[in-house]
């Protein structure tokens, strides 16, 4: 370590990172840990993992303090960066990683690392984080296209009172989940990693410290995660996973330091922290399966899974079941058509029409009405074209 000159040194307001006598084996071993986890999930001992690490490092940039910010946010390593680094320099089946921040701050540390390493062809990073002028560090307005960063601003919860309603203002964990689904799956999608790291704070859920307004004790919050929101983001992650890196995933803890319940006195304060435990379960129980998603789409990301997979499972559900397969009822079973089957009652036809040869003049008999029923459609995007087709191929023959 190297003393700084003390026109180098920064004031005591924008200090608050202490550095005491075990900092430094504690930041080493928590980028000890990351390296050891990525080296597991790459060569196929474990599938996924969780680092339970602190300090945290996001924060942390090339030199350590980020220029133009407050502070380092009580990070001394970036230990995302470092294994991220560590794993392209030692494998070369790992050409592309991406590193995914959900921290309830911006991760301008790892946006400096990134952009002074000028690799856009191995390297990905998207944060998705509040932004506000009063909110730190202030940064990860906009994206750096040519460094391949994404960033994802969301307006803090309090900034709801100043605006209406009617402008279809967003916030809060509708926001959040939006956001991470229009956004973020798609450009993580898009760019086909071979390993994903996750920057996993936890400071976004409700009523956590780490997200109230001017790190006020009694501040308006403006994040309100939920461990179900946690545990949704996290899945997709792990989906995305599968899809592209055979499943090889990390995360890391970064923020998240519960929320207050009580004053003790003006200069203590007790922080409850069964939330930060409760959501980092969740992600937990995520990475090994345990639960369920409610219903996690992955239709934008990948064509082969929502055509073929459930195309499968449907076909193996519907053969046990009696279909109508005559020629007046079978609808196009094209590659991209197999997964709709339509099943229909023709009503009887006069004697009179089926010697017709003018099929004009054929008449149904009026009273036995036409009955139409599709067995499943599945209402995902792309579907619609599908479906305003079928719609008016039924209004036609009605």
């Amino acid at each position: 370590m190297q003393r700084l000159s003390k026109n180098k040194i920064k004031p005591q307001s924008a200090c608050d990172t202490n550095f005491s006598q075990g900092s430094l084996t504690a930041s080493l071993r928590s980028a000890g840990s990351v390296c050891f986890a990525i080296d597991k999930v790459v060569m196929g001992e474990n599938r996924n993992a969780f680092c339970v690490v602190r300090p945290p490092g996001h924060h942390a940039g090339w030199a350590g303090h980020v220029a133009q910010s407050a502070s380092c946010g009580f990070c001394i390593f970036n230990s995302v960066a470092i294994g991220a680094m560590h794993c392209l320099a030692t494998y070369e089946t790992i050409q592309r990683i991406a590193i995914v921040d959900i921290d309830v701050h911006h991760g301008n540390g790892t946006e400096e690392i990134i952009k002074k390493i000028n690799r856009p062809s191995n390297l990905f990073f998207a944060s998705v984080h509040l932004f506000d002028e009063n909110f730190y560090p202030g940064s990860g307005q906009s994206d750096e296209i040519c460094y391949n960063v994404v960033n994802i601003p969301i307006a803090p919860m309090w900034k709801l009172r100043q605006t209406c309603e009617s402008d279809g203002f967003l916030t809060g964990r509708h926001a959040f989940k939006s956001q991470f689904s229009q956004r973020l799956l798609p450009a993580l999608r898009a760019f086909g990693p071979d390993l994903i790291i996750v920057s996993a704070g936890f400071d976004a859920a409700k009523h956590d410290i780490g997200n109230k307004r001017e790190g006020n004790w009694n501040g308006d919050i403006g994040m309100d995660l939920t461990k179900e929101d946690y545990f949704w983001a996290t899945s997709h992650l792990k989906s995305i996973a599968n899809l592209v890196c055979k499943g090889r995933l990390v995360m890391v803890l970064e923020g998240g330091y519960g929320k207050p319940c009580q004053l003790v006195s003006e200069s203590q304060h007790v922080l409850n922290r069964d939330d930060l435990s409760a959501n980092s379960l969740a992600c937990v129980r995520a990475l090994v399966g345990k639960g369920t998603t409610g219903n996690v789409n992955l239709s934008v990301t990948s064509k082969r899974y929502s055509n073929h997979a459930r195309l499968k499972k449907y076909m193996n559900v519907r053969s046990s079941s009696k279909v109508n397969t005559s020629p007046g009822n079978q609808l196009n079973t094209s590659p991209g058509n197999q997964r709709y089957t339509r099943q229909s009652k023709r009503p009887a036809v006069g004697k009179e029409d089926n010697d017709s040869s003018d099929s004009t003049n054929r008449k149904l008999n009026p009273e036995k009405k036409k009955e139409v029923k599709f067995d499943r459609i599945d209402a995902r995007i792309g579907d619609e074209k599908f479906i305003n087709q079928a719609s008016r191929t039924l209004r036609k023959r009605s």
